[in-house]
């Protein structure tokens, strides 16, 4: 009786076990603590430039407002253009209620609320833990936005301040430590660009599995208070 096609795949295994393989040079070379794209020294705006130009690359729609004033204008402008008269999803931070306080048309997120209700919102708006620079990522919890509130409307608009930008991943996950301690948020996310695949013939659709579209409206430092 022949050998299964089993028994051949099993011999096959332990031929592999018993031969001795090399170590990978790579596991015997330092690893360099730091950021992976370090940004120039002694310039002001570099984190901001180089997320501006990172978040912009993803198919992130990047805004930048002057004055706490200059940005409640732009949101008005910006839902006015866009046709924005259905309910807005808004996380319920004090900061973000006070920014908000203008507009008639909001949906405050409660912890208890369907989701079904969330996601017949066009637009979801939410503060967020930090802005990573080398990647043009945005950093998200649930102890600030919930959690359907960045995945379930269609539109996801992020209100930031210049103080959030951080250089690199590191520094991100520092500053929730340093806000949290122990008790770090339940859900934790970092969203860079909108929802994308591009599985489907290779080509890039957006919009596959959350927000088609993600917006940054950036603050001056300390505008929310």
């Amino acid at each position: 009786m022949g050998e299964s096609a089993r028994d051949a795949i099993l011999k096959r295994v332990r031929q592999a076990l018993a031969a001795p393989s090399e170590v990978p040079s790579w596991l015997n070379q330092p690893v360099t603590p730091g950021p992976v794209f370090p940004l120039p020294a002694n310039e002001p705006n570099a984190c901001r430039d180089r997320f501006r130009d990172e978040f912009s690359a993803l198919f992130g729609e990047f805004h930048e407002v002057d004055s706490l004033a200059d940005g409640k204008r732009w949101l008005a402008d910006w839902l006015t253009a866009n046709h924005v008269r259905e309910t807005i999803f808004a996380a319920g931070d004090e900061r973000l209620r006070l920014f908000l306080s203008q507009l008639s048309n909001l949906c405050w997120v409660r912890e208890e609320q369907p989701a079904r209700e969330l996601a017949a919102c066009p637009v979801g708006i939410t503060q967020c833990e930090s802005l990573v620079a080398e990647s043009g990522t945005i950093c998200v919890s649930a102890g600030l936005t919930g959690r359907a509130g960045t995945i379930l409307p269609p539109i996801h608009l992020v209100v930031a301040t210049k103080d959030q930008l951080v250089p690199d991943l590191d520094t991100s996950l520092v500053r929730l430590h340093e806000r949290y301690g122990e008790r770090l948020p339940s859900t934790m996310s970092w969203i860079t660009g909108p929802s994308r695949t591009g599985d489907i013939e290779k080509i890039l659709v957006l919009g596959a599995h959350g927000p088609k579209r993600l917006i940054l409206l950036l603050l001056p430092p300390n505008a929310l208070g």
